[in-house]
């Protein structure tokens, strides 16, 4: 795996979202894209990141996002998960698969937005370890190349 760097465009990314988000870091992993998120877990700043990890893969011809939320602070309910994935799901590009990763307790809950964006087409997953979460993501790659997953 190429040790990941940072690219201007990401550098560029990172001010210009600084508002919305808090802190978004983007670096070049060869494969995909890793987005390292830092700032209020809440439904508002979480679409905005979403927003952003999208524009980027699209800008820049990526279908992987690995997105780590690890270090954001607070908690969604069962409804803003919903509505998140709900919105995420009218704007998300179809072509980007998305791996997700934080704490234990953020996977947990993150259950059921797995289920509300798998069920409207976004190809996205959540995990509490990185390394599964990296290689979730290279295999949905590697199969979505192949023609395996649609």
């Amino acid at each position: 795996m190429p040790v990941p760097h940072k690219n201007h465009l990401a550098t560029n990314l990172s001010s210009r979202y600084r508002m919305a988000v808090q802190t978004l870091e983007a670096r070049d992993c060869g494969e995909y894209v890793e987005f390292v998120y830092s700032g209020p877990f809440e439904l508002t700043a979480l679409v905005e990141l979403a927003r952003a990890v999208n524009e980027h893969c699209t800008a820049h011809q990526r279908s992987g996002a690995l997105i780590d939320i690890s270090r954001s602070i607070g908690e969604l309910s069962n409804d803003d998960r919903l509505e998140h994935g709900k919105t995420l799901a009218v704007f998300w590009n179809p072509k980007v698969c998305a791996a997700v990763f934080g704490t234990m307790e953020q996977a947990r809950h993150s259950r059921f937005w797995q289920l509300v964006v798998q069920n409207r087409g976004v190809r996205a997953r959540s995990f509490s370890d990185r390394l599964r979460a990296v290689n979730w993501l290279t295999a949905a790659l590697r199969d979505h190349t192949e023609g395996l997953i649609e």
